[in-house]
């Protein structure tokens, strides 16, 4: 960290070396650097040529990484020895002089890296001398590095969304990239094609490395799914490719990611716009054309504007179109480097020469070429215009926009209301909607579906599905996952791999292969001890008899085992052959079984219920009804449900239709305005909460502000999950109620130890580090809902009750929730929009990878006896039965006799137009 009086003696310096460099140095983190070496030639005698020779000696390399060039060095050594720097005293006696500094500071952080346009930092608003522009020319350059074989880019260079420009995330700047270069890459990112083929793919989140020499393939036109566990990278994975952090990604792809949409950009929205407005004005392309459209019709329509009326429209288009071009040209520049970068820095140059030009030309009236008129150029641009916006499909991007938004649950009256009305839960879908109504050749949704209900999921999945270009989804609803993809692309163990299908087609298939590889295996094996005994029988009687033709036997027996052992077919079921089947290098003559290494298990273990003393339902609601003060009509009416000890029951519907208002109801939170609801005298709920994640992040906070820990201070390393115990990272740790143990202790109130509370959320996968270090705020979704089930199941409650409990978390953890869910032996009260979840947790579905598929050679009988992988759920789980499934809809319950499946049957039907199962 630079010396905040450095900083304050160095403002004059500061304000001769060009603020592109002063910005670079920042996120380059070498600005420290230059702050002590300008301070000391600061405090030296600066009209020593000395003194001025050293500080060039020391300031140069840091200039030189900034994209500095020699003849910009010497140009800015010969500007700071120019400057007049105040004497200490002054500067002590004289407030003159600190609001003059104060001032000039001010004009620093106002600066941005747009160094293309004519300076007026001077107090009269004249443009700067010649010399610090030619410096700020200087640092586009950059050294190209002829013998590199990779191509590095870093986040840390570009903080800001290519979408969001105003959007400040700390993540982003943690992520750096790296990929396979070569002298062919410079001509393959500028390629049409709409494929992304990269290898050798290194992606590190704050040095910890996430893929190691992976292959990024994504085909045009195909829907891919990527998953993986828990804190593997999927979300960085899909932020380095959609900030365009990964080097080598061609140049004419559009790539859109959900989460750079609508954040800050529809923040900046007037107050006064609609959502339908703030979604339509999302494609930034089209709002632009539309808007150049506009203005050149203007002109052209009417008669009575004479020629410079044309020609002052023309030159404030094109303008704009330079203005447009240098910004982007920028973006590019600042985030590559090597070869490409060198490139890059070249079109950004051309790009603010053609950005002044465009600029002078409307200062001075340029005059039209004695070939040509200002109205045909700009009936020219006019044409350009109206063909990107046929492209696009303008003339309906309004009724598109109301159809995703109504899709996506949103009312006549909430389309047409003010967009700065809406809560955060629907400004997500808003930006949902943004991104699905953009045109992109790669689409990149990180879970689309996040709290959304079964009409909008059903809506997503059917847009999706109808989307003609490429689709990478990572979501943790299985049936919405499985419905969108046609590959699946799974991150494990740093590396990518690609398999055709769905997840669980592909789990499926997975275990059939096992299964077998593990039945060759233990055939082999069984064979091999056959023959070894039968070469040490052989062998014994050899000794005993002295017969050398039998030891010569036993010998050329044990080398044919060792050297030929193995399979004696190949993967068709041919006859094997060395030379076909075993290319290559290799120790035996024969290949072996290849057993895939499965994950370390993800198993969880909740202790169950102590039987009540005397028999009796747990909760029995009677004709329920509930009306909020003020509210026109019953948001429940008439409910009744009876839920018995181990019983599992799951409430369906959508959102606003009073699940809530009835969980409230059940657990005492809120009386009924009519109706009774009776508990058991000695019954114990509890509750997973929807919002459990958002408050455990407020009471962390709370816990910090409240100790006069500033959480700025730690952000950094909770933007990394790394927790390391220094400075105000170590302080905060020691607060209670900032980390999952000392949160969970205190939510216990003193009934479980320490030791107790580590090996409980231990085998949540809560430990060590992540238990006792990393803040709640460091912690990832899937760990918060991991410690909001500690906090819910530890006292083994007769009744609990998980509301939109599998949100946040991977597909493993989901199968490792749904086992422990079915083995435990208190009551489950299940709300959710997962219909995988509720089918298996409530109505005791049997795992679809684990069936086969109705396959006679996958029954689920044998499933176990090989791998382990697949339990027979109905022999561990003889006392469960299915439970019921309830809809919840318009303020009344009914029960579903055919489960999920009816529900979903019906939501397609009405808000899918009947067009068969989804």
């Amino acid at each position: 960290m630079a010396d905040p009086a450095d900083e304050q003696l160095i403002q004059p310096l500061v304000g001769a070396i060009p603020p592109s460099v002063v910005s670079t140095s920042k996120m380059l983190k070498t600005y420290s650097k230059l702050v002590a070496v300008l301070a000391d030639y600061a405090r030296s005698d600066r009209t020593d040529a000395t003194a001025t020779a050293a500080f060039e000696k020391k300031i140069r390399p840091i200039l030189t990484d900034s994209g500095c060039g020699r003849k910009a060095v010497s140009e800015i050594v010969e500007a700071c020895s120019k400057v007049s720097m105040p004497s200490p005293a002054s500067k002590l006696d004289s407030k003159e002089d600190d609001k003059d500094v104060k001032a000039a500071a001010d004009s620093m952080q106002n600066l941005t890296l747009d160094t293309a346009r004519p300076k007026t930092d001077q107090a009269d608003g004249a443009p700067a001398t010649q010399k610090p522009k030619k410096a700020e020319r200087a640092t586009v350059k950059s050294k190209t590095d002829s013998t590199a074989a990779t191509e590095t880019t870093s986040s840390t260079i570009s903080k800001q969304s290519s979408l969001a420009p105003d959007a400040k995330d700390a993540h982003l700047s943690l992520i750096h990239a790296t990929s396979q270069e070569s002298r062919f890459y410079l001509d393959a990112t500028d390629t049409a094609s709409l494929e992304v083929d990269l290898k050798d793919v290194t992606i590190t989140l704050a040095g910890r490395e996430l893929l190691q020499n992976a292959h990024l393939r994504l085909k045009s036109g195909v829907h891919y799914g990527l998953v993986g566990r828990n804190g593997s990278g999927k979300s960085t994975l899909l932020a380095a490719i959609g900030e365009r952090i990964i080097p080598g990604l061609p140049n004419g792809l559009k790539i859109l990611l959900v989460s750079q949409i609508a954040t800050a950009r529809q923040a900046a929205e007037s107050e006064a716009n609609s959502v339908l407005d703030v979604v339509v004005r999302s494609d930034l392309e089209r709002t632009r054309a539309e808007a150049e459209v506009q203005a050149l019709n203007a002109v052209l329509e009417q008669s009575t504007v004479a020629e410079d009326g044309v020609r002052d429209a023309v030159l404030r288009l094109r303008l704009r179109r330079a203005t447009d071009r240098l910004e982007e040209a920028r973006k590019i520049a600042i985030k590559r480097s090597g070869a490409r970068g060198a490139l890059a820095r070249k079109d950004l140059v051309a790009a603010e020469r053609e950005h002044e030009e465009a600029k002078a030309d409307v200062e001075r009236a340029t005059e039209m070429p004695l070939d040509g008129s200002w109205t045909e150029e700009a009936a020219k641009m006019l044409l350009d215009a109206q063909r990107l916006l046929e492209s696009v499909e303008a003339n309906t991007t309004e009724a598109r926009a109301r159809k995703i938004l109504h899709g996506l649950g949103f009312s006549a009256s909430r389309i047409e209301g003010p967009y700065s009305a809406l809560s955060g839960g629907w400004r997500s879908r808003a930006s949902l909607a943004a991104a699905l109504l953009q045109p992109a050749h790669i689409l990149l949704l990180d879970e689309p579906v996040n709290y959304l209900d079964l009409p909008a999921v059903l809506f997503v999945q059917t847009f999706i599905k109808d989307v003609p270009h490429t689709v990478v989804t990572v979501s943790h609803d299985r049936e919405f996952l499985d419905e969108v993809t046609d590959e699946l692309i799974i991150l494990r163990q740093s590396s990518l791999s690609y398999h055709s299908g769905n997840l669980t087609e592909v789990e499926r298939e997975k275990r059939k292969k096992r299964k077998h590889a593990l039945r060759q295996q233990e055939a082999l094996d069984r064979k091999k001890e056959k023959v070894q005994k039968s070469i040490a029988d052989v062998a014994k009687k050899a000794k005993k008899s002295g017969d050398d033709n039998k030891m010569r036997m036993v010998k050329s027996r044990q080398k044919k085992l060792d050297d030929r052992w193995g399979l004696e077919v190949n993967a068709k079921g041919h006859r094997f052959k060395l030379n076909r089947d075993l290319g290559g290098y290799h120790l035996t003559s024969r290949g072996g079984v290849e057993i895939e290494t499965l994950d370390s298990e993800i198993s969880f273990f909740f202790p169950d219920p102590d039987d009540l003393r005397f028999p009796g339902s747990l909760v029995h609601m009677e004709k329920v009804s509930y009306r909020y003060e003020g509210a026109p009509k019953a948001t429940l009416r008439d409910v009744n449900l009876t839920i018995g000890p181990g019983e599992r029951v799951a409430l369906v519907g959508p959102n606003g239709h009073g699940k809530t208002t009835l969980l409230n109801a059940l657990t005492g939170k809120l009386t009924p305005t009519a109706g009774k609801v009776e508990r058991h005298s000695r019954v114990k709920i509890a509750i997973y909460a929807q919002h459990t994640i958002e408050d455990l992040l407020s009471s962390c906070r709370a816990a910090l502000a409240a100790a006069g820990v500033s959480t700025a201070a730690t952000s950094t390393v909770d933007a990394a999950g790394l927790g390391k115990k220094k400075g105000s990272v170590a302080v905060a740790a020691t607060i209670p109620g900032t980390t999952a143990l000392s949160h969970f202790l205190a939510s216990t109130d003193g009934r479980v130890d320490e030791a107790q509370a580590r090996a409980f959320l231990g085998q949540l996968g809560l430990k060590g580090r992540t238990a006792d270090t990393v803040l709640l705020t460091g912690l990832s979704g899937g760990q918060l809902v991991r410690l909001g089930l500690a906090e819910v199941m530890w006292s083994a409650p007769d009744l609990v009750i998980l509301d939109e409990v599998t949100t946040h978390l991977d597909a493993d953890t989901i199968d490792a929730l749904v086992r422990a869910l079915r083995s435990y032996r208190g009551a489950v009260l299940l709300v959710s929009h997962d219909r995988y979840a509720v089918k298996r947790i409530i109505e005791m579905a049997k795992d679809p990878a684990a069936t086969g598929g109705g396959d006679s050679d996958d029954s689920d009988s044998d499933d176990d006896e090989d791998d382990g992988a697949d339990v027979d759920e109905d022999e561990l789980e003889p006392h469960r039965k299915p439970g019921r499934t309830y809809l919840v809809k318009d303020g009344t319950m009914r029960l579903l006799e055919r489960g999920m499946d009816e529900y979903t049957d019906s939501v397609v039907k009405k808000v899918l137009g009947g067009s068969g199962p989804v």
